[in-house]
């Protein structure tokens, strides 16, 4: 009979079996001894299954997130440190932690008004590592007191938008003072110093720090001998500081204008003198006035005992007014005299306040 291969590779009469493939053989028993047989079709190798796929990348997907998400929560090398005793010092706060690797940098907050210290600050260690074992001392008394660590709570930096560097926004009209933003939160004197080294030279710097907890924004005021100075620092903006692109703009001041300017009068109003009254308000202060500044203007009339500037509560601008303290009633009476007179080229305002 006739000799075939079922083209499946099935078994046959021949005493050889087809290949798993299917193969073409030489048979023993074919009557003339030649091939038979046929190499059928391979079937295709079967593909991975694409739930199996999906859910092995998926997973790389998560495990790589979880990675980065517990790098960002132990990558932080500053610590906040609260509940301590009011006679702390950096000497004492670095014993206290001397086990846990080199502190770099101790910042205290205070009172922004009082400036009494507030129990609490920040601790910049040299490592992640130093950082994370100085958590670990959670709860651990110091000066008989329990101290409370935690990671420092700060905002990433975020990305400049775009044209950040090619400044979307006016600079502002010339000024000594300038704003500069986008600070890290490591920065201090010295950096900004550093940083700024190239402009001039800086004659006062005045951070903004949140008005309840003394927390630093990112952001202050620096102060240059010439406009000149400062207009060098406006060509900062978006030049990288620490890592973070700089925001410059001049400070928001209003221009000094000699008394009468634009055909008005000077007026200066008193109100009726409180009793008890040891305090004055001061209005229509020059941008670049300071404590030194104010205490000189007040110098006939006695010492000055206190002084509080008034600024913008969302901006930290400076709003040209302020509240000095002299201690007692007949320094206050020789204060309020000097209003109308110049103080940096202002008329200033004076009035009694409780």
């Amino acid at each position: 009979g006739r000799w075939a291969v079922p083209t499946q590779g099935k078994a046959h009469r021949c005493t050889w079996a087809v290949a798993a493939r299917g193969t073409a053989h030489r048979c023993t028993k074919s009557r003339t001894m030649g091939l038979h047989g046929v190499r059928p079709k391979p079937e295709p190798e079967p593909e991975p299954e694409k739930e199996e796929e999906e859910e092995v990348t998926m997973k790389v997907h998560s495990n790589v997130a979880k990675a980065e998400a517990d790098k960002a929560a132990l990558g932080s090398t500053t610590v906040f440190v609260a509940n301590l005793s009011f006679s702390v010092d950096d000497d004492a706060i670095k014993a206290a932690f001397k086990d846990c690797g080199e502190i770099t940098t101790v910042k205290w907050l205070s009172d922004k008004e009082t400036g009494r210290f507030k129990g609490c600050g920040f601790l910049e260690f040299e490592s992640v590592e130093a950082a994370n074992a100085a958590i670990a001392k959670n709860g651990e008394d110091l000066m008989e007191r329990p101290m409370k660590v935690t990671t420092a709570e700060t905002k990433p930096a975020r990305a400049p938008a775009a044209g950040f560097g090619d400044r979307p926004q006016e600079a502002g009209e010339p000024n000594l003072e300038v704003y500069v933003g986008n600070l890290s939160y490591s920065i201090d004197d010295d950096s900004i110093k550093v940083a700024l080294k190239d402009c001039g030279t800086i004659t006062n710097i005045r951070w903004i720090t949140d008005r309840d907890s003394g927390e630093f924004k990112g952001a202050g005021f620096i102060q240059f001998s010439s406009l000149e100075e400062s207009a060098k620092v406006i060509a900062m903006h978006g030049q990288d500081c620490m890592g973070r692109p700089l925001k410059t703009s001049y400070a928001k001041g209003r221009p000094d204008k000699p008394a009468g300017a634009g055909g008005k009068k000077f007026e200066n109003k008193l109100s009726e003198k409180p009793e008890g009254c040891t305090k004055i308000f001061c209005g229509n202060l020059p941008y670049d006035i300071d404590d030194d500044k104010m205490k000189a203007f007040f110098k006939d009339c006695g010492d000055v005992t206190a002084i509080r500037w008034l600024t913008d509560k969302v901006t930290g601008d400076f709003k040209g007014v302020g509240f000095v303290d002299f201690g007692n009633g007949a320094s206050v009476d020789l204060a309020v005299k000097k209003a109308g007179e110049q103080c940096s080229g202002r008329p200033i305002r004076i009035d009694y306040a409780n």
